[in-house]
C-alpha cells in the first residue's frame, strides 16, 4: 500500500511530492519499523523468557551498527544495497505470495519511478545520501530502464492470469 502511494508522488511538482513523500514515510515506515520488536516480542517470549529482548535487542543493534560502518566505509556500495533490500522488502510485502518478478516490479516502483519522472532531483538525493556523485545514464539505465521492460513483461505475462483489480 505504501509503495504505490510514495510512487504516485512522482506526478506531483518536485515542492509537493518531496513533503509528501516525507510525510508518508514518517507516518508509515517510521511505525512499520518499530513494529520489529512487537514481532520479534511474539515469536522470542516464548523460546527465551524475560531474556526475549536481549536476543532480539543485541542482533539488531549490532546489525544496525554494522550497516552505519559500511555507510561510513562504503556508501555508494551500501546505498545499492539498501535500495535493493528495499525493493525486495516493499515488493514482498505488497504480494507476499507473489513470484520473484512480480516483487521486483512492485517493490521497485518507489525506486524507480522518481528516478524516471524526477531523475535530477533524485539523483541529488541518492548523490548526498552516497556522498559520490551519481551520473543520470547509470542509474536511469540500470535501474528506471529495466525496471520499465521488467514491469511491461510481467504485465503481458500476468494479464491473463486475472484482472488488475486482482492485482
Amino acid at each position: 500500500m505504501a509503495a504505490p502511494a510514495i510512487a504516485l508522488t512522482v506526478l506531483m511538482p518536485q515542492q509537493v511530492g518531496w513533503p509528501v513523500v516525507t510525510a508518508l514515510i514518517i507516518l508509515l515506515g517510521v511505525p512499520h519499523g518499530a513494529l520489529d520488536g512487537e514481532i520479534c516480542r511474539a515469536i522470542l517470549r516464548p523460546r527465551h523468557g524475560r531474556a526475549w529482548f536481549a536476543v532480539f535487542a543485541v542482533p539488531y543493534m549490532l546489525l544496525f551498527a554494522a550497516v552505519l560502518m559500511a555507510w561510513r566505509d562504503a556508501p555508494l556500495w551500501t546505498l545499492l544495497a539498501f535500495l535493493m533490500a528495499s525493493v525486495w522488502h516493499f515488493g514482498a510485502e505488497d504480494a507476499p505470495r507473489a513470484g520473484g518478478l512480480e516483487i521486483l516490479v512492485r517493490g521497485g516502483m518507489p525506486v524507480a519511478l522518481p528516478l524516471l519522472v524526477h531523475p535530477a532531483a533524485t539523483l541529488q538525493v541518492l548523490s548526498a545520501i552516497a556522498r559520490v556523485p551519481l551520473g543520470p545514464t547509470v542509474w536511469e539505465l540500470a535501474v528506471g530502464q529495466d525496471w520499465l521492460v521488467l514491469a511491461g513483461f510481467w504485465l503481458v505475462t500476468a494479464w491473463p492470469l486475472g484482472s488488475p483489480a486482482s492485482w
